[in-house]
């Protein structure tokens, strides 16, 4: 009781403290007596003899702290590009605030005057405390961590109610609590001398209290006087992350660096703001990895001031022990990619690790992300995770993908394409892929654009001009969906009336947006080359029509999609039957195949048969003589062998010729024109695919489709039939969103692009 702030101790009636005497209360007499609070005396009382008088309860108790330290009252805390004294803390301190605040009193950086008058509100005072945000360098969303107070007469003023007062001036009763005359003084008000408090004196006409700027002294002086002005605010922590200070200090990677610099008593609040975005991703590999350093996917939020940042937490403890900075986020190319974390230099442990978009700012509050969370052990330097948090899951571990997909919904925000499983709520919309990543700039003139997959991401670069790096533009990973219930089939077109890439499943009449063509696409540049496409070698490869080197754009087994249905049965074969001429009929046709053999000649005589039982005796006859035996009869002719059926007729090659005609080739050499694929109505190929029947289906830029037959095995390897489609980039830019967008959605899907 007897440390606490006489403010802090005042209370609306007597309460007990918890600690009793056994002293003396006369010559003769003993007794146990007890500590109270006396509210009319405003003091700490000890109870008379045998007081059984009942008294109020005044508990207190212990409230853990977000990373927040229990008691920071007479530090240092950057807000505005300037530095604060913290003289009160929620409803404790010598200036108590809201809950969830703390209160700043400024440090002065350099003076400011004005004079004041006995009426507070509209005073010059007044006034320029009202106007003292223009002063400060506020930093991202710091002027709303500001909370409003509205002073009243009850709050030592003179005159009308000031509400909503972003700043003020202390009062005579605050700045004696305060006490401390290092805070109080002030060496930058000098040569002003003092600086204005906002209680007049009851005493003299035209005297307002004010601070001696030298020594910290309260007095009364002549208000039209020009004197210094320090104002106070209260600073909303309600979303504080933690309070960086010199004890907390990065070891991580054995280079340390304090969150604020050695030997000052100076403070940093970072606060969660959800305008900050970051996603963290782990395929099954990084799941279970271990060692001194930790690699995640990730896609984050980029632009000035922002970094890919982690802290370290003990369990149940959510005091930063360590910290670093991971990735610089600058550069719109920054967006996504692999971030590691080395551990080394921290010490044995279980921890979480908690990774965040961060906003630094000098003088000034930082701001975050939503955090994620890893939990982590850590033992002589090597790392494993314990428990990934609300890190992401992604991909697997090579096989093939589970029995069945779900539906998958897609939109954009102002910043992202996003996707959700259908039935999920609105707030289940998740990042796909940031669209500053997919936008081209605006120019005289278009570039020329390659793309390809390597270190699991789909990357471009331009052809020309000084940035030529290779740029992330979409992890593989992050394209793979979990598995569920039966997928369905998507279809993608572009809507040239309202200039929007729809999407809509197959069966369906309703076309839905996904995105809008202005929204991914640059000004219009001078005419890029002719691209042409073809599958070979296990890759989708392109090239330039001038070039002779094919380039492999991404791996078929990257397109591998799930499991599907068994297919129906097909249709029972046609059976062979005897017609009524006696012929070989197939599917109602006469073979001209007799079913028989012509008929052969008589055969041979048989044997003779055995001898009949002897009969009665006759009569004498005489005797006759034998008959000749019979000759043998030829064998009959065998029938002759039906003629083998004529060979069945497949399609050999397939290709356009000069004049835009499709050219399909049979295996008996016969060559068939289908006619123009591109019209001068400007319809071209916009797809080319094998069904579950082995036909091929060329799908038209009209949504026409043409069925060239089966495809025979033999021809699978000709590399004249996989080069199928030729595509026109007259327009870099929305030639690239077309194909980008098409592999999106196929690995979004995971449908099998290319069949048979």
């Amino acid at each position: 009781m007897e440390i606490l702030d006489s403010s802090i101790q005042e209370f609306a009636s007597d309460y007990y403290t918890r600690t009793a005497l056994y002293d003396y209360i006369g010559p003769d007499t003993l007794s146990n007596v007890a500590f109270y609070y006396s509210c009319s005396r405003k003091e700490i009382e000890i109870s008379a003899a045998f007081d059984s008088e009942a008294r109020v309860i005044r508990p207190a108790l212990y409230v853990k702290a977000e990373g927040i330290p229990e008691n920071i009252t007479g530090i240092q805390v950057a807000f505005g590009g300037q530095w604060w004294y913290v003289v009160g803390q929620g409803v404790n301190g010598s200036v108590p605030g809201p809950e969830n605040t703390v209160t700043l009193f400024e440090n002065p950086s350099a003076p400011q005057q004005s004079s004041t008058a006995r009426e507070y509100m509209g005073s010059p005072l007044q006034e320029a405390m009202a106007g003292f945000g223009s002063n400060l360098t506020l930093a991202g969303k710091e002027s709303s961590l500001i909370v409003p107070r509205t002073l009243t007469t009850a709050d030592e003023i003179t005159g009308s109610t000031a509400a909503d007062q972003p700043f003020w001036p202390l009062s005579k009763s605050e700045a004696e609590r305060i006490g401390n005359t290092d805070i109080l003084k002030a060496e930058n008000i000098n040569p002003l001398a003092c600086y204005w408090l906002r209680t007049t004196d009851p005493d003299g006409t035209d005297f307002v209290y004010a601070v001696n700027a030298n020594d910290g002294s309260v007095a009364s002086y002549y208000a039209p006087s020009y004197y210094g002005v320090r104002p106070a605010f209260y600073l909303d922590i309600s979303n504080a992350f933690y309070l960086a200070k010199d004890a907390k200090r990065v070891t991580i990677g054995g280079n340390p660096y304090p969150l604020v610099l050695e030997g000052y008593e100076e403070y940093k609040y970072t606060i969660f703001d959800d305008s900050l975005k970051l996603s963290v991703t782990a395929d099954p590999t990084q799941a279970s990895q271990t060692g001194n350093t930790l690699s995640f996917g990730y896609v984050a939020t980029t632009g000035e001031n922002l970094y890919l940042a982690c802290v370290l937490t003990a369990d149940g403890d959510n005091n930063v022990l360590y910290y670093n900075t991971l990735a610089d986020l600058t550069e719109a190319s920054a967006a996504s990619g692999t971030v590691n974390i080395p551990l080394t230099g921290v010490a044995d442990g279980d921890y979480t690790l908690r990774l965040y978009t961060e906003q630094q700012n000098s003088k000034s509050t930082d701001f975050a992300s939503p955090s994620a969370d890893v939990q982590i052990t850590v033992n002589s330097g090597v790392a494993s995770i314990r428990n990934l948090g609300n890190v992401q899951l992604v991909g697997d571990s090579g096989g093939q993908g589970g029995e069945d997909g779900r539906e998958v919904e897609l939109c954009t925000n102002d910043t992202h394409i996003q996707w959700r499983y259908v039935g999920e709520d609105d707030n289940a919309w998740r990042d796909l892929v940031a669209l500053d990543a997919i936008t081209g700039g605006d120019g005289a003139d278009g570039r020329e654009v390659e793309l390809q997959v390597a270190s699991g991401y789909i990357q471009w670069r331009y052809t020309t001009g000084a940035d030529t790096a290779w740029k992330n533009l979409m992890s593989l990973s992050d394209l793979k969906g979990d598995s569920g219930e039966d997928g369905r089939e998507v279809e993608l077109r572009t809507n040239e009336e309202t200039r929007q890439i729809q999407w809509r499943y197959k069966g369906e009449t309703e076309w839905k947006d996904l995105v809008a063509l202005s929204d991914i696409t640059g000004s219009d540049g001078a005419d890029g080359k002719q691209v042409e496409l073809r599958v070979e070698g296990g890759y989708i490869q392109w090239k330039y029509d001038a070039d002779s080197d094919w380039q492999n754009l991404i791996a078929l087994s990257a397109l591998q999609g799930i499991k599907g249905d068994k297919g129906d049965k097909g249709d029972p074969g046609d059976t062979p039957t005897i017609g009524s001429n006696g012929n070989w009929w197939i599917g109602g046709v006469d073979t001209g195949i007799p079913a028989t053999g012509s008929s052969g000649s008589d055969g041979a005589d048989g044997s003779d048969g055995k001898d009949g039982q002897d009969g009665k005796d006759g009569k004498d006859g005489v005797n006759g003589v034998n008959g000749v035996n019979g000759k043998d009869g030829a064998d009959g002719k065998n029938g002759t062998n039906g003629k083998d059926g004529a060979d069945g007729v497949g399609i050999a090659d397939i290709k356009l010729n000069e004049n835009g005609e499709l050219i399909v080739t049979l295996t008996d050499s016969t060559v068939k024109n289908l006619g123009k694929v591109k019209g001068e109505d400007g319809v071209g190929i916009s797809g080319v695919s094998i069904n579950e029947n082995g036909e091929l289906i060329v799908t038209l830029t009209d949504g026409t489709e043409l069925n060239a037959g089966a495809v025979p095995t033999a021809a699978a390897g000709d590399s004249n039939l996989k080069t199928l489609v030729y595509v026109s980039m007259g327009t870099a830019g929305v030639s690239l969103a077309g194909l980008l967008g098409l592999l999106a959605f196929l690995l979004t899907k995971r449908k099998m692009l290319i069949g048979k």
